[in-house]
């Protein structure tokens, strides 16, 4: 398994701008990203070799209707390679469109 706090670091100096928040809770990385920089986050942490989450879990939301941005779009990956999960989390509103993973997974 990768130590997490490692990873933390290798996904930041890799993703740069594009990663917004990152907290590790319940033996999971959680990372919040830029919903429009949501396929080339998606596609650097399948293909860069520390991450290698080549396993899309699942995608689900959550809705927070007092905030402007009142949905996360939430992504669980897996790395086989690595024996690691990843959460990756977005905020969007009711109106703008968020950026299919389909091209990724």
């Amino acid at each position: 398994m990768t130590d997490l706090s490692t990873l933390s670091d290798t996904v930041a100096a890799g993703l740069g701008d594009a990663v917004l928040s990152r907290a590790i809770a319940y033996g999971e990385l959680t990372i919040v990203v830029d919903a429009q920089k949501i396929v080339p986050v998606l596609t650097w942490l399948r293909d860069d070799p520390a991450c290698r989450f080549i396993s899309f879990i699942d995608i689900c939301g959550a809705d927070y209707p007092a905030r402007e941005k009142r949905f996360d779009v939430v992504y669980h990956l897996l790395s086989p390679r690595h024996n690691t999960r990843i959460r990756v989390k977005l905020e969007a509103d009711d109106v703008t469109p968020v950026p299919s993973a389909a091209s990724v997974f």
